[in-house]
């Protein structure tokens, strides 16, 4: 059976499972993850090496564990998403600064919000279009049943998603129209981009979100959506930034800009270590 069966089959599981055996099964799931998944679990420890270096060795593995536990928790609620009412993802969601995209609408150029694989940014996106902001985000190609699902739920409260693949023309037309266009940020899909400086590393990552600021004026916001702790009143945290600027950073080019956008990402990253959900390594020593 397919993966995209077995994740419709999640959600009708979902639909009558009370959300407190969900929670449980999924933390189960990813202490089982953790064990069994010795690769993703070596890449993980690397990873946080550099995004906890400050930490010792045994704590960087309780983080490791809990990014498994943490990935978990947010795909039952990406699972949720088809039958959740706007309400209720707005309900699970409080947020700091959303004056700041505001601002960047207001630019009437269009605005870039800029994330990362950081806490729930699918649920991020839903939660942004259920308040009524015209999102459009950019999606990686995959498997054409799997993609089709995943629009289905990506776009249960209104956003609309933009293929990767000749993505730049439906991008630059949602500038245009003053539209938000949410991108991310923290990692090359097909390994093209910049090199960057990336907590206390070298890492590629695109260079898309600076060239269409250097080339549309729009405003460019980084935001991203994170758990809170358990028994908070809100399930999730939301943060977005103040408008960076070129003038603020003191980028006038690509490779400048986004080495800006990596420093603001990084900082998130090492707030949130163990909900930095990137299983990849992809760390480079030097440029070449």
């Amino acid at each position: 059976m397919s993966k995209a069966f077995w994740i419709r089959a999640g959600t009708g599981l979902l639909r009558f499972l009370p959300y407190g055996w969900a929670r449980a099964i999924a933390l189960a799931a990813g202490d089982l993850s953790w064990l069994l998944l010795k690769e993703r679990r070596r890449i993980l420890e690397e990873n946080l090496f550099r995004t906890a270096s400050e930490k010792d060795e045994e704590t960087r593995r309780n983080l490791g564990r809990a990014t498994f536990r943490n990935f978990a928790l947010c795909s039952i609620d990406f699972l949720r998403l088809p039958f959740l009412s706007r309400e209720e993802v707005i309900g699970q969601v409080e947020i700091d600064g959303l004056e700041n995209l505001d601002q960047a609408l207001a630019q009437g150029k269009g605005a870039i919000l800029v994330t990362g694989h950081l806490g729930n940014w699918d649920f991020a996106g839903a939660y942004l279009a259920a308040l009524g902001y015209p999102i459009h985000a950019v999606g990686e190609d995959l498997d054409p049943e799997i993609y089709a699902v995943y629009e289905r739920y990506r776009g249960a409260t209104g956003m609309k998603i933009i293929s990767l693949s000749g993505a730049a023309l439906p991008c630059f037309r949602v500038l245009k129209r003053k539209e938000l266009l949410v991108l991310v940020g923290d990692r090359a899909i097909h390994g093209q981009g910049l090199a960057v400086d990336f907590c206390g590393g070298r890492r590629v990552l695109p260079e898309g979100p600076a060239a269409f600021v250097l080339k549309t004026g729009a405003a460019l916001v980084i935001g991203y959506l994170i758990l809170n702790p358990r028994g908070s009143e809100k399930r999730y945290k939301g943060v977005v930034s103040p408008v960076l600027t070129l003038q603020a950073v003191g980028a006038r080019d690509v490779p400048g800009f986004t080495q800006a956008i990596s420093d603001a990402l990084s900082e998130a990253v090492r707030r949130y270590p163990d909900q930095w959900f990137v299983f990849q390594p992809q760390w480079k020593e030097t440029d070449g």
